[in-house]
């Protein structure tokens, strides 16, 4: 549902129900998963999961700025989920399909600021985050949840050429469940440069050079099963050509 408010400001409403069955990992799982190094349980008995969500957004746009956000809460009955017992077995964590209701509540925003757009190039600054809590109804935090995050995005272009840099802090994460570990927070920074060029035979290619998490940093992703045992990559850079046809 949608609501113009002006022709700059608008507002959405978005409800929606959805349901699916347990998958075949979820009920029978029964051994060691060499992708997480854990052991996992399935649950025969689970029942189906339903969501009931409700978002509430806003879009404004202006000749210098554009802004977005929304609000949102999803209402899960029978949430499922894998669990943390505490308990090892051939030196492996040992993980219990379970299921719970649950409740999500997060947000998330965006406002782009349009530099300029002359012949120096087109120039545009972005800005971003999001969050998102989530808990059982009859207690504690539910395990891997995404920390919240904030970022920035200065990029460029003129003629073939495009470039970018940008720096994304996600927070910490303390809201963990049960035998969950904490997760650090840490500041990713990537930069891009790109040259398109078409050739006569219609073809398109870009050369480009990417450099990612160039200030090295630790980093954890708290949604990782690895995280305390494979963290991100380093310092990166790539280069190469793309081809679009």
């Amino acid at each position: 549902m949608r609501f113009d408010a002006s022709d700059a400001l608008h507002f959405d409403l978005g409800l929606d129900r959805a349901q699916r069955a347990p998958t075949a990992e979820e009920l029978y799982s029964n051994g060691t998963h060499v992708a997480t190094q854990s052991v996992e349980h399935g649950q025969p008995l689970l029942d189906a999961e339903t969501a009931n969500r409700a978002e509430l957004g806003l879009h404004w746009h202006a000749p210098k700025l554009d802004a977005s956000a929304a609000l949102y809460t999803v209402r899960y009955d029978d949430f499922i989920y894998l669990a943390d017992t505490g308990a090892i077995q051939d030196d492996l964590p040992v993980r219990q399909w379970s299921q719970g209701d649950a409740r999500f509540n997060g947000a998330e925003g965006e406002v782009t600021w349009h530099i300029a757009d002359n012949a120096n190039g087109q120039w545009d600054w972005r800005f971003f985050g999001d969050i998102v809590h989530a808990t059982l109804v009859n207690g504690g935090d539910l395990p891997r949840i995404a920390p919240a995050r904030v970022g920035s995005e200065l990029r460029w272009e003129r003629g073939p050429w495009r470039a970018s840099l940008n720096a994304v802090r996600t927070m910490r994460q303390d809201h963990v469940a049960a035998f969950e570990t904490e997760t650090p927070g840490y500041t990713l920074v990537d930069a891009h440069v790109a040259w398109h060029f078409d050739t006569k035979n219609e073809n398109a290619y870009e050369l480009f050079i990417d450099g990612t998490n160039l200030t090295d940093e630790l980093a954890r992703p708290h949604t990782s099963f690895l995280k305390d045992v494979a963290p991100l990559a380093g310092r990166g850079i790539a280069f190469g050509v793309r081809t679009f046809f």
